[in-house]
């Protein structure tokens, strides 16, 4: 059917004779590359739909500040508001900082400027219109929110994910490392924010629900905001952007450690938990590790204050010993005898207690000396999951970032979640 007007006549007449028109290889070339042409037009609009219809970037809550009364909060052009209501409650404009300090009952009081105090109850969401907000010496991007929990000052950074996972690779890993183990550490880092996400629900933090899915500390992962980010570690989260690992549909609680020593561990033996996707797997690349051999030696008086402040030590102390070790050789029950009896404790908790940067593995044999008790041991972290130095050998030999987690996940699929 025509719907072309009448002065419209010599475009049909044209389009008619070349309708008409013979066919030459000539227009079988102009024809083909006009189908060409549309094609690539077709697949570049189906690129661009999938891209704005795919599942936006998560948003990750993390505690960047904690067990303090007040936070100063600097930047440039503040805005604060109640977090609830989004309602205004003042804006610094050029270099500013706010003062908050935080009581019980859910109360806070910040000075947004040097003579003016306002008094809330609930959170309070501070953006810089600057782009970065400073708490102490680390500086973050997008939102702080700001809670008086249980009487303190709880500082959360809510942040896109693929923006926390750029922050923290430097601090978890040397920036200096091959892309490939880079890119391996991004998907672990990531995986395991999306696990805390997905479960910080059910935890509690003082017999309260918190406000954040992951602390910035060990604990979780150390994450010191923007000023860590480095061009490779961002090429990294870039080019597995969404990346995670899965075990039946669900992204799994990706753990990983600096130096396994040759084998990893299970959480069942470290932690006593059960997770099905992780096991303990040959690693044999981790030799290279400063950590892989250490010696650490503490004064047998300070061992006897920390072991005495822990209930752990009756009387004086009159040596310490591995009791019992687990079927990979690691320390699983510690014997700490005192003159007035002996008592038993993990070695974990040995661990906690002497520091885990001293005190670097489980994997150690002791020697008391006088005046002091030696431990001589072998590799760095709790020993489940990627091995970090592992990683990084096996990426110097050529492995890409999905064989090293293939190797250390054996059980975890790697997919994109978004």
């Amino acid at each position: 059917m025509e719907y072309l007007s009448p002065k419209d006549g010599g475009l049909l007449q044209t389009f008619r004779s070349l309708h008409q028109s013979p066919i030459t290889p000539r227009r079988i070339r102009s024809e083909l590359l006009l189908v060409a042409v549309f094609g690539f037009a077709v697949v570049l609009l189906l690129v661009f739909c999938s891209r704005a219809l795919a599942a936006p970037i998560p948003v990750v809550r993390v505690m960047v500040e904690r067990e303090k009364e007040s936070i100063l909060i600097q930047g440039f052009d503040l805005v604060v508001a109640q977090a609830e209501t989004q309602k205004k409650l003042g804006r610094q404009a050029g270099r500013a900082s706010i003062a908050v300090r935080c009581s019980l009952g859910g109360k806070i009081s910040l000075h947004i400027e040097p003579r003016r105090e306002v008094k809330v109850e609930g959170a309070i969401h501070v953006a810089s219109l600057g782009g970065f907000i400073r708490v102490g010496q680390n500086q973050y991007r997008d939102d702080l929110y700001i809670y008086s929990f249980n009487g303190d000052c709880i500082v959360v950074n809510h942040v896109d994910l693929e923006k926390y996972v750029a922050g923290l690779l430097s601090s978890e890993m040397s920036p200096k490392w091959n892309l490939q183990t880079l890119m391996a550490q991004a998907v672990a880092a990531r995986t395991y924010a999306i696990y805390q996400m997905r479960t910080s629900g059910s935890l509690s933090y003082k017999g309260l629900k918190p406000p954040f899915d992951l602390e910035s500390t060990v604990k979780d992962q150390v994450y010191e905001g923007a000023h860590r980010e480095q061009y490779k570690t961002i090429r990294a989260v870039q080019q597995t952007r969404g990346q995670v690992l899965m075990f039946e549909e669900k992204p799994i609680k990706a753990f990983y450690h600096s130096t396994c020593g040759g084998t990893t561990e299970t959480p069942e033996r470290v932690w006593g938990a059960r997770y099905p996707y992780m096991s303990s797997v040959e690693c044999g690349f981790c030799n290279r590790s400063p950590r892989f051999n250490w010696t650490f030696s503490v004064a047998t008086n300070e061992l006897e204050k920390r072991l005495s402040q822990a209930r752990l030590l009756k009387g004086r102390l009159s040596s310490i010993r591995v009791a019992e070790r687990n079927r990979l050789g690691r320390a699983a029950k510690i014997e700490v005898r005192g003159s007035e009896g002996t008592t038993t404790m993990s070695a974990i908790r040995l661990r906690d207690l002497l520091g885990t940067s001293q005190l670097r593995s489980t994997d150690f044999v002791s020697v008391n000396h006088a005046g002091k008790v030696v431990f001589v041991g072998h590799g760095s972290g709790h020993g489940v999951g990627m091995c970090q130095w592992g990683a990084r050998v096996m990426g110097d030999k050529g492995k890409t970032h999905a064989q090293i987690l293939k190797h250390y996940y054996p059980q975890a699929q790697l997919k994109n979640l978004y």
